[in-house]
């Protein structure tokens, strides 16, 4: 064989993860198919921010929105098969403070955190996509940079 035509196969083969020994390799992609995924907001933020909003977007297209408070601490949002590969998830969640006594005055705040990530999915995958809504820092920490968003893929 030429050593051409070996290494326009060699590249073929490393493009579909068939080339490669040993185990410790990581298996190719399968970007081809689809993916069933569930896309669960999880609230963790404490007592003194009430989520009163949110506003999901997957690939531009809006799979949720609600105005209103959201009291469950953990719901699903999305549940459905999208194709293989590389997605946008746009998130924006609205919390009001709530305070009592001498921190009443935080019932006339709104917060809003919002974050925009990319995250892959194999073919024929099973995977949840958790939107976690948490507060960074500490007491020192000014409360309208607290709210934050993480977002991670559990494959299942």
């Amino acid at each position: 064989m030429a050593r051409r035509d070996w290494l326009s196969t060699a590249a073929a083969l490393s493009a579909l993860g068939l080339l490669g020994c040993g185990s410790s390799q990581r298996p190719a992609r399968r970007y081809f198919g689809s993916a069933q995924v569930r896309v669960v907001v999880r609230n963790r933020m404490s007592k003194s921010f009430r989520l009163i909003g949110a506003t999901l977007m997957l690939d531009e297209k809006k799979i949720y929105e609600r105005q209103g408070e959201l009291a469950q601490p953990e719901f699903v949002v999305y549940d459905g098969v999208i194709e293989a590969g590389e997605h946008d998830l746009h998130v924006a969640l609205t919390f009001r403070g709530d305070g009592h006594g001498v921190f009443s005055y935080l019932k006339g705040y709104r917060f809003v955190a919002k974050t925009k990530e990319r995250f892959e999915v194999d073919g024929d995958q099973l995977a949840t996509v958790s939107v976690t809504a948490h507060e960074r820092g500490g007491p020192t920490t000014p409360l309208e940079e607290r709210p934050a968003i993480s977002v991670a893929v559990e494959p299942t």
